[in-house]
Protein backbone atom coordinates (compact mmCIF):
# COMPACT_ATOMS: atom_id res chain seq x y z
CA UNK A 1 0.00 0.00 0.00
CA UNK A 2 1.30 3.49 -0.81
CA UNK A 3 2.30 5.22 2.52
CA UNK A 4 -0.88 7.85 1.47
CA UNK A 5 -2.57 4.80 1.77
CA UNK A 6 -5.65 7.41 3.48
CA UNK A 7 -5.95 8.66 0.14
CA UNK A 8 -6.44 5.58 -1.53
CA UNK A 9 -9.25 3.21 -0.47
CA UNK A 10 -8.31 -0.47 0.51
CA UNK A 11 -10.71 -1.59 -1.90
CA UNK A 12 -8.99 0.38 -5.22
CA UNK A 13 -5.61 -0.83 -4.09
CA UNK A 14 -6.18 -4.45 -4.08
CA UNK A 15 -8.01 -4.33 -7.01
CA UNK A 16 -4.83 -2.49 -8.62
CA UNK A 17 -2.66 -5.09 -6.53
CA UNK A 18 -4.25 -8.02 -8.01
CA UNK A 19 -5.48 -8.22 -11.57
CA UNK A 20 -8.26 -10.03 -12.54
CA UNK A 21 -8.96 -11.61 -16.10
CA UNK A 22 -12.12 -9.41 -16.50
CA UNK A 23 -10.19 -6.16 -15.28
CA UNK A 24 -8.38 -3.56 -17.40
CA UNK A 25 -4.66 -4.40 -17.46
CA UNK A 26 -2.95 -1.45 -16.28
CA UNK A 27 -0.27 -1.99 -18.90
CA UNK A 28 -2.31 -1.17 -22.02
CA UNK A 29 -3.12 2.11 -20.10
CA UNK A 30 -2.33 5.43 -20.58
CA UNK A 31 -1.69 7.32 -17.16
CA UNK A 32 -0.85 11.02 -17.07
CA UNK A 33 0.68 11.59 -13.88
CA UNK A 34 0.86 14.63 -11.85
CA UNK A 35 2.81 15.07 -8.62
CA UNK A 36 -0.18 13.60 -6.58
CA UNK A 37 1.18 12.43 -2.92
CA UNK A 38 -0.71 8.75 -4.17
CA UNK A 39 1.43 8.81 -7.45
CA UNK A 40 4.36 9.79 -5.80
CA UNK A 41 4.36 7.49 -2.94
CA UNK A 42 7.15 4.83 -3.43
CA UNK A 43 5.00 1.82 -3.16
CA UNK A 44 3.03 3.39 -5.77
CA UNK A 45 6.02 4.00 -8.18
CA UNK A 46 6.91 0.20 -7.54
CA UNK A 47 3.71 -0.83 -8.47
CA UNK A 48 3.52 0.50 -11.52
CA UNK A 49 6.87 -0.84 -12.39
CA UNK A 50 5.95 -4.24 -11.94
CA UNK A 51 2.75 -3.69 -14.19
CA UNK A 52 4.60 -1.80 -16.96
CA UNK A 53 2.97 0.93 -16.69
CA UNK A 54 5.14 3.65 -17.90
CA UNK A 55 3.81 7.04 -16.34
CA UNK A 56 3.21 10.19 -18.66
CA UNK A 57 4.68 13.07 -16.67
CA UNK A 58 2.15 16.02 -16.43
CA UNK A 59 4.37 19.38 -16.38
CA UNK A 60 3.12 21.63 -13.71
CA UNK A 61 0.17 24.07 -14.14
CA UNK A 62 -0.87 22.11 -17.37
CA UNK A 63 -4.30 21.32 -17.15
CA UNK A 64 -4.78 21.53 -20.54
CA UNK A 65 -2.72 18.97 -21.64
CA UNK A 66 -4.26 16.13 -19.78
CA UNK A 67 -7.45 14.76 -20.60
CA UNK A 68 -9.22 13.90 -17.40
CA UNK A 69 -8.98 17.25 -16.59
CA UNK A 70 -9.68 18.43 -20.29
CA UNK A 71 -12.93 16.27 -20.52
CA UNK A 72 -13.57 13.52 -18.16
CA UNK A 73 -14.00 15.36 -15.07
CA UNK A 74 -16.28 18.08 -16.55
CA UNK A 75 -18.28 15.21 -18.50
CA UNK A 76 -18.70 13.27 -15.25
CA UNK A 77 -19.49 16.05 -12.78
CA UNK A 78 -22.15 16.64 -15.86
CA UNK A 79 -23.72 12.71 -15.73
CA UNK A 80 -23.47 12.45 -12.16
CA UNK A 81 -24.92 15.87 -11.31
CA UNK A 82 -27.84 14.67 -9.64
CA UNK A 83 -26.81 11.86 -8.00
CA UNK A 84 -26.32 11.84 -4.06
CA UNK A 85 -24.08 8.56 -2.71
CA UNK A 86 -24.61 6.88 0.39
CA UNK A 87 -20.56 6.12 0.79
CA UNK A 88 -17.25 5.31 -1.43
CA UNK A 89 -18.36 1.92 -1.99
CA UNK A 90 -21.72 3.93 -4.07
CA UNK A 91 -19.76 6.70 -5.48
CA UNK A 92 -17.31 4.27 -7.34
CA UNK A 93 -20.15 2.19 -8.71
CA UNK A 94 -21.81 5.41 -10.02
CA UNK A 95 -18.41 6.79 -11.54
CA UNK A 96 -18.05 3.12 -12.89
CA UNK A 97 -21.73 3.46 -14.65
CA UNK A 98 -21.05 6.94 -15.43
CA UNK A 99 -18.49 5.99 -17.79
CA UNK A 100 -19.81 3.52 -19.99
CA UNK A 101 -21.96 6.18 -21.04
CA UNK A 102 -18.65 8.26 -22.58
CA UNK A 103 -18.72 6.42 -26.20
CA UNK A 104 -15.69 5.11 -27.90
CA UNK A 105 -16.56 8.18 -30.32
CA UNK A 106 -16.14 10.49 -27.86
CA UNK A 107 -13.19 9.80 -26.40
CA UNK A 108 -11.58 9.64 -29.83
CA UNK A 109 -13.06 12.72 -30.74
CA UNK A 110 -11.23 14.72 -27.75
CA UNK A 111 -8.31 12.95 -28.08
CA UNK A 112 -8.24 14.34 -31.49
CA UNK A 113 -9.13 17.75 -30.40
CA UNK A 114 -6.03 17.34 -27.75
CA UNK A 115 -3.50 16.73 -30.04
CA UNK A 116 -4.64 19.65 -32.05
CA UNK A 117 -4.07 21.61 -29.04
CA UNK A 118 -0.60 19.90 -28.47
CA UNK A 119 0.51 21.12 -31.45
CA UNK A 120 -0.92 24.60 -31.35
CA UNK A 121 1.28 24.68 -27.67
CA UNK A 122 4.23 23.50 -29.16
CA UNK A 123 3.96 26.12 -32.56
CA UNK A 124 3.94 29.50 -29.99
CA UNK A 125 6.96 27.59 -27.87
CA UNK A 126 4.59 26.21 -24.69
CA UNK A 127 2.70 29.21 -24.09
CA UNK A 128 -0.74 27.77 -22.56
CA UNK A 129 -3.31 28.65 -25.33
CA UNK A 130 -6.88 28.49 -24.65
CA UNK A 131 -9.19 26.62 -27.57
Amino acid sequence: RPEHHDRVPEDDWEALSQPEKDKIRLKDCLLMWDNARPHTATDTRELLTRRYVEPVKQSPYSTDLNLCDRFLFRKLKHLLREDEFGGHEEATLAVQLAMRRVSEDELYDQLRKLRGHCHDVIAVGGVMCTD
